[in-house]
């Protein structure tokens, strides 16, 4: 509740100073770099997800393999 009320009166406050000097183009540019990290960031958290999950999957079948191995012996 008080970290919304915080929220709220900080981005007034940016937008209020924002409006008394709006960005240059430099900003533009840097600011569009820093979303394209940004981006770039959350790609790379996704392969390393879906690798991880590639690798579990894997190791799961060759668990349930060496499993039903073990099953027909005995």
């Amino acid at each position: 509740r008080n970290y919304s009320a915080i929220q709220r009166v900080t981005f007034a406050l940016t937008n209020f100073h924002l409006s008394l000097l709006p960005l240059r183009n430099d900003d533009e540019d840097y600011y569009g770099g820093v979303l394209a990290r940004y981006q770039r960031m959350v790609n790379q958290k996704k392969r390393k997800r879906q690798e991880t999950q590639r690798r579990y999957r894997l190791n799961r079948q060759e668990r349930a393999a060496m499993d039903a191995v073990r099953a027909m012996r005995f």
